[in-house]
């Protein structure tokens, strides 16, 4: 390639010497339609790498390694050029172009990952023309070559060798990317320790500026995710020393600001954001300083400014991926900072709507799922309590017309009939003395306020990470209601969120309590997975069954909550296996909430690939991929053996129920099979 302007002097000579001749002009022609044909390829080529930048700027902006699913577009104009060299290699073998021709097709076949031919055309340029100019860019594709089949030990090889022939013969840029490379697999391997010696030596050898720049990023990179901010800072500021492209000096500045406030000099970091602001971005790239921004901010501990400028970003960037993590920053900040749970939950929600492709949707929908059964719970408890406080103190109420009567809503079969405004408000009818009287019998009541009670605790201990607040509600549970079936289990969630926090002493103290004053209980013999007593089956049987009966009284989401404690407490076991599967069948059958349902399916075959349970939702996942033309990629998918046939029917299409009050037609009173 590097010989394009002899050749264009050479063909200019053809031209002026042939005109008395038609063996010149003959030749001339030839060598005419040759050089259009390579032309053609070479420039094929180049517009093939730019479709490839243009699907996928941000990974090759800052890795020039990365492997990248190539638009269609790039594929056919690499197979054209693969067509064109083929066609000189076949008929102009003798020509000065041949290996040129080789290291375009060599690359081309690299692009499309049909690693074997690529390999080929690289290995024919090197051992046929060992001294072309082109045999260090062949090398270094032979190395790419070699990394993408997986051949790392045959990649190094030939990295060390090219590097050090590059260094005999003084070819800084081969040398300075011969170092980026090495760097960058081991980076890949999240070796990050050994990715920072050769990225470290790429950026000081004085080759291209644009493979130092990049050299210098990934550096920082490397200390940034070995959480040396300080020193990352320093890497992506020394990027500006060299002469990156607008798109890496962006990413370089706005990492180097983050780096500092996350060494806590916020001020420097915002000098350097407005900088960046004020530089006016690309439309492309302002949302994230503006994103940023509101960061340094939360790190400052200025919330209600941080929240201000995330609503910002939210307005000027709508349904974009800084504006869904926009929410869901302030939803954090809501939930962690200010304790406001509904709060929270709303901005969840809108994190999970905002851009479904964001990296941040799973996450948002998880939180905003547990803070949906945290409102459940809290609402219900309030319920169940203030239908206590007016059992106890009727006089204080004003009993409604004796005509209207609301009924047991636990009570299956029966229905509501003018139901209260708010779930606190209860009907009530006169006796002869005008005393007021709640038709819910006290005990379910007792029972209510109980099973909420446990249910709470669970919750923050498994769900929301706050075992302060798993305590309280387990703690009010074993002093209000001692002798009830949920006082062994609370017992048994309090040790596990003092053995959690390392707090042995405690939770020895919890076990102790728990074999005194409940010996018959399973969990008495084996109250922990940890404790000097094996851990005994038992326990997951009954706390399964706990499950199952807060099922058939219909407190379905309570029962969810269990389950989930027997999948975290006890994941490696059938009952884990059975629990994980009970809760995709709830989701399904019940509560008709098929994206749960599907979730839970998925962790149940990822957890448990070799279980009974794995074996029955297999068919439904396969038919849910092949109905959304998704290719199952998850090798837990493909039962090892003797894999059923997917089921016909579809997951019933999802319906707005909440898990207080489903619609149960058909699965009313069965429990999961």
């Amino acid at each position: 390639m590097r010989r394009l302007g002899y050749t264009l002097v050479f063909a200019s000579a053809i031209l002026a010497g042939c005109s008395g001749s038609n063996i010149f002009s003959t030749t001339y022609q030839n060598f005419l339609a040759y050089f259009n044909t390579f032309h053609n390829a070479r420039k094929g080529f180049s517009e093939g790498e730019e479709e490839i930048r243009k699907a996928q700027p941000k990974i090759l902006e800052t890795n020039p390694f990365a492997s990248t699913a190539i638009p269609q577009t790039a594929r056919t104009k690499f197979e054209s050029v693969i067509e064109k060299c083929s066609r000189i290699i076949q008929f102009h073998p003798q020509s000065t172009f041949v290996d040129d021709a080789l290291l375009l097709i060599g690359k081309s076949y690299l692009y499309m990952k049909e690693i074997l031919p690529a390999t080929k055309k690289f290995t024919e340029l090197l051992d046929n023309y060992p001294s072309s100019d082109l045999r260090f860019e062949a090398r270094l594709g032979l190395a790419r070559a070699h990394y993408a089949g997986g051949d790392v030990n045959d990649a190094f090889d030939t990295l060390k060798s090219t590097g050090s022939e590059a260094t005999t013969a003084g070819e800084n840029d081969v040398l300075t990317e011969v170092l980026l490379f090495e760097g960058q697999i081991a980076f890949d391997r999240k070796d990050y320790a050994g990715a920072i010696p050769p990225y470290q030596q790429s950026m000081e050898t004085p080759g291209r500026d644009e493979q130092r720049a990049l050299a210098a990023y990934q550096l920082g990179q490397c200390y940034e995710l070995r959480e040396n901010t300080l020193d990352a800072a320093s890497a992506y500021t020394k990027v500006l020393d060299f002469d990156p492209t607008y798109v890496l000096e962006f990413h370089a500045r706005l990492r180097a600001a983050i780096m500092y406030s996350k060494s806590e000099d916020h001020e420097h970091a915002r000098v350097l954001i407005d900088q960046l602001l004020e530089d006016k971005p690309t439309p492309e790239l302002r949302p994230l300083a503006e994103f940023e921004k509101a960061n340094v901010l939360r790190r400052q501990s200025a919330l209600e400014a941080a929240l201000q400028q995330y609503a910002l970003v939210d307005s000027l960037f709508p349904r974009t991926d800084v504006a869904a993590r926009s929410y869901y920053e302030a939803a954090l900040i809501y939930e962690k900072k200010f304790q406001d749970l509904p709060k929270a939950k709303t901005y969840y929600d809108k994190a999970t709507s905002e851009f479904i492709q964001s990296e941040i949707t799973a996450d948002a929908t998880r939180k905003a799922e547990i803070l949906n059964r945290y409102l459940s719970y809290a609402n219900e408890f309030r319920r169940y309590d203030s239908l206590l406080t007016r059992y106890l103190h009727p006089e204080h109420f004003t009993a409604p017309d004796s005509a209207t009567t609301y009924t047991d809503s636990t009570q299956a079969g029966r229905e509501r009939q003018n139901p209260p405004e708010d779930s606190l408000t209860v009907g009530v009818k006169k006796d002869s003395s005008h005393t007021a009287v709640a038709i819910i019998p006290i005990d379910t009541v007792h029972h209510k306020r109980a099973a909420n009670e446990f249910a709470l605790g669970v919750l923050f201990f498994i769900d929301l990470d706050r075992p302060d607040s798993a305590r309280f509600w387990l703690d009010t549970l074993l002093h209000e209601y001692p002798e009830t079936e949920f006082a062994p289990h609370a017992l048994y969630v309090l040790e596990e969120s003092y053995r959690t926090q390392d707090l042995q002493p405690q939770a020895d103290s919890v076990k102790t309590e728990l074999r005194t004053r409940y010996p018959k209980s399973v969990f008495a013999t084996g109250s922990s997975k940890n404790s000097d007593a094996s851990p005994h089956a038992d326990s997951a049987d009954s706390l399964y069954e706990q499950a199952m009966r807060l099922f058939d009284q219909r407190m379905y989401a309570q029962s969810l909550t269990v389950l989930r404690l027997i999948a975290k407490v006890i994941p490696k076991s059938v009952m884990g296996a059975k629990a994980r599967y009970t809760m995709g069948w709830i989701y399904e059958n019940i509560l008709v909430k098929n994206d749960s349902a599907i979730a839970q399916y998925r962790k149940l075959v990822d957890e448990h690939p070799n279980s009974v349970y794995s074996e029955r939702v297999r068919p439904k996942l396969a038919t849910l991929d092949v109905k959304t033309g998704q290719v199952p990629s998850h090798p837990a998918l493909q039962s090892p053996q003797n894999q059923p046939e997917p089921q016909k029917k579809q997951l019933p299409p999802a319906l707005e129920k909440s898990e207080e009050n489903p619609d149960t037609s058909g699965t009313e009173g069965k429990r999961p099979q």
